[in-house]
């Protein structure tokens, strides 16, 4: 009797040992993308941010009174890769929320989300109304340090925060060669850009800005397609006398309105 009881219960306790396995894959797939939103039920300000294609966008507002902060930058896929392994090892798709008690009508609260990029998609929320605790918590806590170490290794300086701003919109430059006009022209605005040209020429794609040295920039660009291919490219800046900029070797570029 005792030996049949016995054979009965080990089928349920596999069962339940299966049910516990985490069903992320051990090799970060294809497509992957991580979002984080922070902010709460009675207040405007809020911190989010997204990780997609390679490109990590952070947006925050922290009261009416100050200019929301923007900012974008480039993953490598090693870094998402290492990002990956903190949701796996840490069975991110097994976090579950403790029985909630009570509500808090103006509580605060943050939320980390992995979509693989296979039709599968995993959310966990904490805050007040989503508490979570014991080994739920820990493993929640090891994800989020995962994506704040990125997210502080990858935040642009001050310095080209207020560069950024300051490159914001479109730069242009034209003449006349040999009794033909020509011009080139440059637009920048959060972390895209597109060159348009005269005799015709066309790229767009992502940037970054990589070093400040006062006046001078170092760009990287980055996810481009158009006449000079996709592969990743270089260019200087310098911001020049009476608002005017050089870029990539050619001075004379004055912004203009779209």
């Amino acid at each position: 009797m005792k030996l049949l009881s016995l054979l009965l219960i080990i089928p349920v306790l596999c069962i339940a040992c299966r049910a516990q396995r985490s069903a992320l894959p051990a090799e970060m797939p294809a497509g992957l993308s991580v979002m984080f939103h922070q902010g709460g039920a009675m207040s405007r300000s809020y911190r989010k941010f997204e990780i997609e294609d390679g490109l990590l966008t952070y947006e925050e507002l922290k009261s009416h009174s100050q200019p929301k902060v923007t900012w974008n930058a480039r993953v490598e896929p090693a870094e998402l890769a290492e990002l990956y392994d903190a949701f796996h090892s840490n069975a991110f798709d097994l976090i579950e929320n403790d029985k909630r008690d009570g509500i808090v009508h103006d509580a605060s609260s943050e939320s980390i989300a992995l979509s693989l990029g296979i039709g599968k998609s995993y959310r966990v929320i904490y805050g007040h109304n989503s508490p979570l605790s014991g080994r739920n918590l820990e493993r929640y806590r090891a994800v989020k340090k995962a994506l704040d170490t990125l997210l502080e290794r990858r935040r642009p300086s001050p310095d080209s925060d207020v560069d950024d701003e300051r490159l914001s919109g479109t730069w242009r430059v034209a003449g006349e060669r040999g009794g033909h006009a020509w011009y080139l022209q440059w637009k920048f605005e959060n972390g895209r850009f597109e060159q348009r040209g005269y005799p015709p020429l066309f790229q767009k794609g992502r940037y970054r800005i990589t070093n400040v040295d006062g006046d001078k920039l170092t760009i990287e660009l980055y996810d481009q397609e158009g006449n000079f291919g996709t592969a990743n490219r270089t260019i200087q800046v310098a911001f020049d006398a009476e608002e005017s900029l050089t870029i990539g070797g050619h001075g004379g570029y004055k912004i203009v309105s779209d």
